[in-house]
């Protein structure tokens, strides 16, 4: 089996030294924004689209 070496700068880009549990890249907190916009989105045009079966409203698409 061959042996990996990384050099310092790859174990520090990844991020795999000294890590911290309480610690959060920018990566992660932008996918938790990306995750709740797209989950409150969603929700949204449920809610719209049950509210307008259940009055029989003419409304149309929630977005437009």
């Amino acid at each position: 089996m061959a042996d990996i070496s990384f050099c310092p700068l790859q174990l520090k880009l990844a991020d795999w030294r000294e890590k911290r549990s309480g610690d959060f890249s920018v990566v992660s907190v932008m996918a938790y924004l990306a995750l709740a916009a797209l989950s409150t989105t969603i929700s949204f045009r449920v809610y719209k689209s049950v509210l307008q079966a259940v009055q029989k409203t003419d409304d149309g698409h929630p977005f437009k």
